[in-house]
């Protein structure tokens, strides 16, 4: 866990109305610490997440995840779908079947050049593409019209194959929807957030 997201926690506190939020270094990165890089994968990361809400004392948790934390989320649901009471998915994709790009634009977060060349390499590796329709968490998928990293098509793939999923596409939004529309987000994730946990 890290103290110092920069843009996620100094953007997404509205959310806190509604949800505890906990934000994570993944191995190899920010404070989290440095493993023999053959231990990143996707599902270590998800496993490493999962450990993370555990020790927390959470049993059910919501999980948002963007971008490349949007892969992470989406093996953490298949991994261990006891644990993911819904899955909110920001602006990420279903895998490496198919033509993305992922470049961070987080100015406050804290990079390891070899655990970054390790996340690229695993993920021309990864897919969940064949997989999703086995999550079983209320889905919300989320993108910006206008991403050029992770683009909006790549979201429709993912909620065409997640049973019940709910996309919304921002139409005046890049990789950032919270920062470009921010009330609209807040209002979208927190409607939904209460139509599916009550």
């Amino acid at each position: 866990m890290n103290s110092r997201f920069g843009t996620y926690q100094a953007t997404l506190t509205p959310l806190e109305q509604r949800l505890r939020l906990v934000y994570v270094d993944h191995r190899g990165n920010g404070r989290s610490g440095r493993p023999p890089l053959e231990t990143i994968t996707i599902e270590q990361l998800a496993d490493d997440a999962a450990a993370l809400a555990r020790h927390l004392g959470d049993d059910r948790v919501v999980v948002i995840g963007h971008s490349f934390g949007g892969f992470v989320a989406q093996e953490l649901a298949l991994r261990h779908p006891l644990l993911t009471t819904a899955l909110i998915l920001v602006d990420t994709t279903p895998g490496q079947l198919g033509a993305t790009r992922t470049v961070t634009i987080l100015d406050a977060t804290v990079f390891d050049a070899a655990a970054m060349a390790r996340g690229f390499e695993i993920l021309a590796g990864w897919s969940s593409v064949d997989r999703l329709a086995s999550i079983v968490a209320p889905t919300l998928v989320l993108a910006g019209r206008h991403d050029v990293f992770t683009s909006w098509p790549q979201a429709r793939r993912i909620a065409s194959r997640l049973p019940g999923a709910e996309l919304v596409i921002f139409e005046d939004s890049g990789h950032m929807p919270w920062l470009d529309e921010p009330d609209r987000f807040v209002e979208v994730v927190d409607e939904w957030l209460a139509k599916v946990l009550g």
